[in-house]
């Protein structure tokens, strides 16, 4: 399918330039191993909360929605 929806239903591609923020994965770990079933991940847009989930995403050894 081209357009935008499929796009917009897949996490994005990893970049090379992104900037790494090992505090924020270790945080949303520990939510989990404490038992969370869903988090909420807010922040200004632009802030690299999609990329942050994305790259946990490909990580995860829990299943994952997007």
């Amino acid at each position: 399918h081209d357009g935008p929806l499929p796009a917009r239903l897949a996490p994005p591609r990893p970049r090379p330039s992104r900037v790494a923020r090992p505090r924020l994965p270790d945080r949303i770990d520990d939510a989990v191993r404490r038992g969370a079933d869903v988090l909420l991940v807010a922040a200004p847009a632009g802030s690299g909360k999609t990329v942050l989930l994305a790259e946990m995403r490909r990580e995860a050894e829990l299943p994952v929605s997007w």
